[in-house]
């Protein structure tokens, strides 16, 4: 009879446990799934390797997330199709800089929310024949890439007016980004041991697909796994960064050289001067007044002054990442200096005036 009951008891306790363990796990995946929306995540499986700039997005790619899908045109940016003639009614504007212009900050609610695509579309809404051509380009300490960019990419669709990020002084992190087995692999292009390493990962961890198919699925499990990754140094702990963001990455040697702000102004002069040959203009946009803002005016640099206020309403805790509510922000005071700079003919009064039949 004692025996039966303690069954019994020992039973219900086990029972007990079960439910409550179950009850606790829905709850914790509940919770993080809910915090995923402002967290930050990675976008996987979107980047190729380029010989020039370290790596694009895949041209005519997208990428799946929770609440957008986030496409690429042809030419591997993050705006509409886009085509090499321009419209000689319309004013074609490129921008180049980096995860601000792009929209992709890697959190999962603000896919391709940009404010150059925005304004773009404000201003023909408003009667205006302006094209707004991003060229943003997430990537840590790339700046001089960023102004590469302008000789690879941009100059092929003959803008009337570029747009850069302030960027000073120009640093390069000569570092790649490249697709393998479902895996991003982020390596030092110019090291041959580096991408070896990136690889031989890679294909390491298809023999422990279980264990990632559990942390894809699992926000607990990940939550724990991340736990154990951050107290250790050891392959499991590589095993578990790799797997949580399908990211495979050994550029943690690679060195960054910068260019003096000396030379960084003679080569953006230089590079006015040439497209001042073709009849492009050239402006330098900022968000805050720092030391590298006093550069720029004092060298004479055209400039786009956004002078944002961090407030932290405008963006991500995280970083200075700004959200939906900074992009909205960015756009209304970029339209307020932009159409200072358009000129007369793409305006709606002059197009409408224009459009009056003459007896």
């Amino acid at each position: 009879m004692k025996k039966s009951i303690l069954k019994k008891t020992v039973r219900k306790f086990v029972i007990i446990s079960m439910l409550l363990f179950v009850g606790l796990f829905i709850a914790g995946e509940i919770y993080f799934r809910l915090a995923a929306h402002t967290e930050y995540g990675y976008l996987s499986s979107v980047h190729r390797y380029d010989e020039d700039l370290g790596f694009t997005f895949i041209p005519g790619g997208e990428h799946y997330l929770d609440n957008d899908t986030v496409k690429f045109n042809k030419y591997g940016y993050v705006d509409d199709e886009w085509s090499l003639e321009k419209e000689p009614s319309t004013y074609r504007i490129a921008m180049v800089g980096s995860c601000v212009l792009s929209g992709v900050f890697h959190i999962v609610d603000t896919a391709c929310y940009n404010y150059p695509n925005m304004a773009e579309a404000d201003l023909r809404k408003n009667g205006y024949n302006v094209e707004i051509m991003n060229f943003g380009m997430p990537g840590e300490t790339r700046s001089y890439f960023t102004f590469k960019s302008i000789e690879k990419d941009v100059l092929d669709f003959k803008p009337d007016l570029v747009i850069m990020e302030n960027v000073f002084p120009y640093a390069r992190k000569e570092y790649a980004k490249d697709d393998y087995l479902g895996y991003q692999l982020e390596y030092i292009f110019t090291s041959a041991r580096s991408k070896a390493q990136a690889i031989m990962w890679a294909e390491r961890m298809s023999d422990w697909s279980f264990f990632v198919t559990l942390m894809d699925h699992s926000w607990v499990i990940k939550k724990l796994a991340l736990k154990y990754q951050q107290t250790h140094q050891n392959d499991i702990a590589n095993f578990i960064r790799f797997a949580v963001k399908r990211q495979i990455s050994f550029i943690d040697d690679a060195v960054t050289g910068f260019y003096t702000m000396e030379r960084s102004i003679e080569m953006t002069h230089e590079l006015m001067a040439s497209l001042g040959k073709d009849s492009i203009d050239f402006r330098v946009l900022y968000y805050k007044e720092d030391g590298a803002t006093d550069s720029l005016l004092v060298n004479s640099f055209e400039n786009i002054a956004l002078k944002t206020d961090l407030t932290e309403d405008l963006y991500y805790p995280y970083d200075t990442h700004f959200n939906n509510r900074g992009q909205l922000y960015l756009k209304e005071k970029f339209l307020d200096e932009l159409i200072t700079i358009i000129p007369d003919q793409y305006k709606p009064q002059y197009i409408s005036t224009n459009n009056i039949p003459v007896n």
